[in-house]
């Protein structure tokens, strides 16, 4: 699962670095933005993102609401909160050194929007390092929900589709009826939870162990990811999802496109899952991904401050609402995405060695 999770995160990392422009949407025509010719085959990948929810749930353990939720909040509210302070911080620092005269409300309103806070009225902070960390605040709304109602569900398949039905049709009451400005995130909260209920019900299945440990010379074995991956597709031609996740943006007819949005995402699942599943048996190739896949969350929150202090160490001016500014052309923004993800791996694996030697010299002079 490691390996997977690496393979997402890179398809991730290397869409925001490489495909979204300055206008929000993408290279090549807008996919995030407007669902046009962006193309469907790189957007029905994309909804691997969703694959951090459904194993979310996939991987469920009933220890109790309490329990789960304090382990969430500790393991995403924590991390989200000090990075945002701290790299936003080491931005403002950075580029006011380099002579962009940032207002310190450049640094506020970009922790304050990290949880949907922003009320300064600033926006287009050149600071703002929340890319991807919208995606974890997003996430524990989900978990409250899936919580607190699934030692209630889980035991039906009956309750298990209805709760997902209601999930997504409260998903398009809060995003078209719910007009108002929600803090911390809140809106996520329903279609986060769909697919972690989703993701409980194929554990239930036993889908991604029949995947590992399944007989490979069947027939049947390999039809299952091939009928997924044309279906996916194939509705994703149909009901191009784009890139817009991040503004609950699921398609081209509004907000009744979360339906086919979430059944392409469920489809999708499963052929990518099998890709990781066999690159996992590549010599090296799944060494990389799998020390990717162990420190997804600090990808998430590393990648944008790392890239832009890399995009202006490259002698390129930073631009608002964009990681990596359209000034920057290929293969230059190839060389800051491959040198984005290996600094933020290199940082990653040093983290919790510093710690533990940090760790252990208090230890030592707390004993002396």
């Amino acid at each position: 699962m490691d390996v997977l999770k690496g393979i997402i995160i890179t398809f991730i990392i290397l869409a925001h670095l490489l495909l979204v422009n300055e206008t929000g949407g993408a290279e090549g025509g807008g996919g995030g933005a407007t669902f046009g010719t962006f193309p469907v085959i790189l957007q029905s990948i994309y909804l691997g993102l969703m694959g951090y929810l459904i194993l979310s749930g996939y991987f469920y353990r009933p220890r109790g609401f309490k329990t789960n939720m304090a382990k969430r909040l500790k393991q995403i509210l924590v991390a989200v909160a000090l990075a945002s302070i701290i790299l936003s911080f080491i931005l403002w620092i950075y580029l006011n050194v380099l002579g962009y005269d940032l207002p310190i409300m450049d640094y506020v309103a970009s922790v304050l929007t990290t949880f949907g806070l922003n009320y300064t009225g600033m926006s287009g902070m050149l600071t703002n390092v929340n890319n991807g960390s919208y995606f974890l605040v997003g996430m524990l709304w989900g978990f409250l929900i899936f919580y607190a109602l699934a030692d209630r569900i889980l035991d039906d398949w009956r309750k298990i589709i209805l709760i997902i039905v209601l999930l997504l049709i409260l998903q398009i009451v809060v995003v078209d009826y719910l007009t108002m400005k929600l803090p911390f995130l809140i809106k996520f909260g329903p279609i986060d939870a769909a697919f972690m209920f989703a993701g409980a019900g194929l554990a239930k299945l036993k889908f991604l162990e029949n995947m590992e440990y399944g007989d490979k010379r069947r027939l049947m074995y390999w039809i299952l990811p091939i009928v997924c991956l044309i279906a996916g597709v194939g509705l994703c031609y149909l009901s191009p999802p784009g890139i817009g996740y991040h503004s609950l943006r699921f398609g081209p007819y509004g907000s009744i496109s979360i339906f086919p949005y979430f059944i392409e995402s469920m489809l999708m699942f499963v052929p990518i899952a099998y890709i990781g599943f066999i690159f996992s048996k590549i010599p090296l190739v799944s060494s990389l991904f799998n020390s990717i896949g162990k420190h997804t969350m600090g990808f998430i929150l590393l990648h944008v401050a790392v890239a832009k202090i890399l995009v202006t160490a490259f002698g390129y001016q930073l631009k608002p609402s964009v990681t990596v500014p359209n000034a920057v052309q290929f293969p230059t923004d190839l060389v800051i995405a491959i040198l984005t993800i290996a600094i933020c791996l290199i940082i990653c694996i040093l983290i919790p060695v510093v710690l533990a030697k940090l760790k252990g010299m208090m230890g030592s002079k707390t004993v002396e």
